[in-house]
């Protein structure tokens, strides 16, 4: 992909980033300048206000470069939560994860928490660095996918501009041949007239094809980048009869907190009629994870607890 040159950066290119983030480094490695060309260029786009505007819109995206900083720096806070832990438990495994081993053994067991009156691992989801890795591809997407957007835009309003012209191109074709009809005397004259005026509605014509197959080119992108945002939110949970919650996106702490009142409702909801006890538990645990979850796949060995969750979920 060939990198613009700082001197096609435009000031309502410039407003955007702003909007949407940037830094004056991010616009640097976009175009492939230095600082000093950066602030130059912004001094060009605002020559005709005072040396102030153009300080402002350099402190604006080193304000960017600020809460940059600081959203990778601030800690994330989490809630403690009191643990169980049974050792050589991992969640989802049904074997002992340190076979042979004593109490000698290096290996730590690992921190699981249990419900009180089941074997059931409960979990709350926590971030993973591959979690976190998925979410800062998202926000560079939706970035990417905003600036997309402000790009069709404009090239939908060069494209109208330039059908304008071209149609007034062609307005006085009509009348310079009207024209050459009515004056012999001066047909040379206004037939060298007419070859000119043809050749800018043919030049005219050939930039509104280019335009055109640009602005097909910027759609199919962010066509792709809107898919690959909905993939990047879809997480699968997969539900076992015993009781187990399991996910390949998430890692998952099952917590009770809450579930227990959300259970009491749902046993005397008509959906849940035919379940166990237990696939009731299950049940309202499941509803309570994928609140936040947007966009679900959900694989249940058993099919009406799937049905229950969806027909709960749904309404």
């Amino acid at each position: 992909m060939t990198t613009a040159s700082i001197q096609s950066l435009t000031a309502r290119q410039l407003k955007s980033f702003i909007k949407n983030g940037f830094t004056p480094e991010e616009i640097q490695s976009r175009y492939a300048c230095t600082d000093n060309e950066l602030k130059t260029r912004i001094g060009q786009l605002y020559h005709q206000g005072s040396n102030d505007k153009a300080r402002e819109i350099y402190k604006e995206l080193e304000a960017n470069r600020k809460k940059a900083r600081k959203k990778v720096t601030e800690p994330e806070t989490t809630t403690e939560i009191e643990r169980t832990p049974e050792p050589n438990f991992i969640p989802g495994l049904d074997f002992d994860p340190n076979p042979g081993c004593d109490s000698d053994c290096d290996s730590e067991p690992l921190d699981v928490e249990y419900d009180e009156d089941e074997t059931t691992p409960v979990a709350v989801p926590t971030q993973t660095p591959g979690s976190l890795e998925r979410l800062n591809r998202r926000l560079a997407l939706e970035a990417d996918e905003h600036l997309l957007s402000n790009e069709v835009i404009e090239l939908e309003c060069e494209h109208k501009t330039l059908n304008q012209m071209h149609r007034a191109r062609i307005s006085n074709l009509r009348e310079l041949q009207l024209e050459l009809d009515r004056l012999k005397s001066d047909l040379q004259q206004c037939h060298d007239k007419y070859i000119r005026t043809v050749s800018e509605a043919d030049e005219i014509a050939n930039r509104m094809n280019k335009v055109s197959t640009l602005r097909r080119e910027k759609m199919v992108a962010l066509e792709a980048v809107r898919h690959e945002i909905t993939e990047l939110q879809r997480v699968s949970l997969y539900v076992f009869t015993d009781g187990r919650i399991e996910s390949d996106d998430l890692e998952l702490v099952l917590d009770d907190d809450g579930h227990l009142e959300l259970k009491e409702k749902l046993v005397s909801r008509e959906e849940c009629l035919d379940l166990r006890v237990r696939d009731i538990t299950t049940l309202a645990r499941l509803l309570i994870i994928s609140e936040k979850i947007n966009h679900l796949t959900l694989v249940c060995e058993n099919p009406e607890l799937e049905t229950a969750f969806m027909s709960i979920r749904g309404a």
